[in-house]
């Protein structure tokens, strides 16, 4: 019994230390940032890795901390790791929650009243990949690249048109993808019925679950024996 009472004491007492050292990451280190802003802004994998988990595999350091400097004001780690162009750190961060959108607001180094995403600072560094990994896994892109409200001037973030360049090969990737399923539906079911293509009907598409700021209606020949409209 009492060499179970000693075990559960070291467990106890171990966890306390891992509490205090934990919460000791968790702190303002250089320049308002903790240690996980440091390590993000190195791309140190391993020791990102450490300061998110326990051991447990438990999440237990906030991964959206923000740093307090009134220089870096609201700025997360994943801001900075974007900054760097370090992906891998930035998967790691994703995985465990950060925000893709966090914004900083007032950043005092211009770049016009918006708040800045991780995204508005991988562009400002030209870092293409990140800028690229952002986009795919769903940032937020304004519909107008000139809307202010959302995006710094274009000198201040010279890298933001890659992310509308990318933003648009995903939507052309999922219309092309859309378009041949169609086909490949419409080819199965005119071999089941037996019957001819029409060459001279339309089948019509809805596409704004694509572009939103697009209303016209994408139109595909693809030789429907009937007149038939299906909106996506």
């Amino acid at each position: 019994m009492m060499m179970v009472g000693s075990t559960k004491r070291r467990r106890s007492l171990s966890r306390t230390r891992l509490s205090k050292s934990r919460s000791k990451d968790n702190q303002n280190h250089e320049n308002g940032l903790s240690l996980l802003h440091i390590n993000a802004r190195k791309g140190d994998l391993k020791e990102v890795k450490r300061l998110l988990k326990d051991d447990h595999d438990q999440t237990i350091i906030d991964v959206n901390v923000v740093a307090c400097n009134t220089k870096s004001k609201g700025i997360t780690p994943l801001h900075l790791a974007a900054e760097g162009g370090h992906i891998s750190v930035m998967k790691e961060l994703l995985k465990h929650g950060a925000n893709i959108d966090a914004e900083v607001k007032h950043v005092n180094n211009g770049g016009g009243g918006c708040g800045w995403t991780p995204l508005h600072y991988a562009a400002k560094e030209r870092k293409r990949e990140a800028v690229k990994f952002l986009v795919e896994n769903g940032a937020f892109l304004a519909s107008d690249i000139n809307d202010f409200r959302h995006n710094p001037p274009l000198y201040y973030c010279v890298g933001l048109d890659w992310a509308y360049e990318e933003k648009e090969r995903l939507v052309q990737e999922k219309m092309n993808a859309s378009t041949s399923f169609l086909s490949s539906s419409s080819s199965s079911s005119d071999s089941s019925s037996g019957s001819g293509f029409d060459s001279e009907e339309t089948y019509y598409i809805n596409s704004s679950r694509y572009d939103d700021d697009d209303d016209d209606d994408l139109i595909f020949k693809l030789g429907i024996s009937s007149y038939s409209s299906l909106t996506l």
